[in-house]
């Protein structure tokens, strides 16, 4: 069962289980020349096989990363804590027909954004009105996490930089934070938003194109 209490999401699970654990000190995932993908293969197959632990370890790995996804998305945040949890019960309950993945994260940001996109536009439908996928804001919003930019840049080229990001369309900006953000690769992110490599590509390098105009004349960043 998942236990949600207000932005705390917590996993429950009944039962022992005598399969293989998966845990932060095992040799075999954390041990020196494991790459994240192979790592990600090994719990994965090891979830699919009914391993309750490698299923703890993927939802305490990925829950905070995927709210913060979602929240992106949505500021309804009752709806982004459904879809997160009807999403593991899901995963779980259908773990043995899951096919393989070498990115967990891609594979449920693609899952939660699919359920999310889907349950907004019931809601649009419900009220009689016709939207776009691109009438959802996709805010990216400086953290603590990169307080470090600020700290090795000036306050007003941090502004610059919050600004063409403000400039950027909704799609921009959600392929800027996959891409730079949550490190996905083209494809994976391509496949995230449901549009094909080439115009992944497009939107990736436009995006860039302007947020470099809007730092001129400040230094590029991190692009």
């Amino acid at each position: 069962m998942i236990v949600i209490n207000n932005l705390n999401l917590t996993l429950v699970l009944s039962a022992s289980d005598h399969s293989t654990t998966v845990k932060k000190h095992d040799p075999i995932l954390f041990g020196p020349g494991i790459s994240q993908r192979e790592r990600d293969v090994i719990t994965w197959t090891s979830f699919k096989s009914g391993n309750k632990e490698a299923f703890n370890f993927i939802f305490n790995s990925y829950v905070k990363v995927l709210y913060a996804y979602g929240d992106k998305i949505t500021k309804d945040k009752a709806l982004v804590q459904d879809c997160i949890q009807d999403l593991f019960i899901d995963l779980w309950r259908r773990r043995e027909s899951l096919g393989e993945t070498d990115s967990i994260k891609f594979y449920l940001f693609k899952s939660l954004r699919r359920s999310l996109l889907r349950k907004l536009a019931g809601e649009a439908k419900f009220i009689k009105k016709n939207v776009s996928e691109n009438d959802y804001p996709f805010a990216v919003e400086f953290s603590v996490e990169q307080q470090l930019i600020q700290d090795q840049f000036s306050q007003e080229r941090f502004q610059h930089l919050s600004n063409a990001l403000e400039k950027l369309s909704n799609r921009q900006r959600e392929a800027i934070y996959l891409k730079f953000y949550q490190k996905l690769s083209s494809q994976e992110i391509a496949d995230t938003m449901g549009i094909d490599i080439t115009s992944c590509y497009n939107l990736i390098s436009r995006a860039v194109e302007s947020l470099r105009a809007g730092l001129n004349p400040s230094k590029n960043l991190f692009f």
